[in-house]
């Protein structure tokens, strides 16, 4: 078979990839940032790896998403170097919030909103940087669904609370229920 670029006859387009295709990094990046804090939630003293590996697959995306605008060899590396350095200081900014003296300061949730917060700035900034409106528009995600962790992590005990309320309630009218046909039993003639 001859290759095209000798023979001068057309290439055949470059097939396109279906939109969920093209969009699941970016929707990993919510739900991997957003797990961060669930994980955070649940096991404290884990959550520092967490966040230590998330930051480089941050940073990996964003190079590969702003590798596709970028036409030159020098771009390119500008845009690696750029965001290695600049995924490089999200890291350390990382490292201080899990410090021992830090930590003492904060519970273990405002940590991981804390994190949240510092992984939605960087993933802005990485976007930009990049030239990606969709890795901005991760970051502007998860920067809005701090408010509603921090809601949900609060509203947890109240949904917990009516969940126990309604329970005992419903035992008390099953308890009543019972009550009352034993009584009824008791009360009338026994069928020979």
């Amino acid at each position: 078979m001859a290759d095209p670029a000798l023979t001068g006859s057309p290439q055949a387009p470059a097939r396109r990839l279906p939109f969920w295709v093209d969009e699941l990094p970016y929707v990993a990046m919510l739900l991997l940032a957003l797990g961060g804090v669930t994980y955070a939630s649940v096991s404290p003293r884990a959550t520092f790896d967490y966040w230590q590996i998330l930051v480089p697959v941050f940073a990996l995306i964003c190079i590969v998403a702003g590798w596709r605008g970028t036409v030159d060899k020098a771009a390119r590396w500008r845009l690696v170097w750029t965001q290695i350095l600049h995924w490089g200081v999200i890291l350390l900014t990382m490292r201080v919030l899990f410090m021992p003296n830090v930590q003492q300061m904060l519970n273990s949730d405002a940590i991981g909103l804390s994190a949240l917060g510092l992984q939605a700035l960087g993933t802005f900034l990485a976007g930009v940087h990049a030239a990606s409106w969709r890795v901005c528009v991760v970051g502007v995600v998860l920067a809005t669904a701090i408010p509603a962790v921090a809601f949900l992590e609060q509203a947890v005990l109240f949904v917990l609370l009516v969940g126990v309320v309604l329970v005992a309630a419903y035992a008390l009218i099953l308890w009543r229920k019972k009550r009352q046909l034993e009584s009824d039993a008791a009360t009338s003639p026994a069928a020979f």
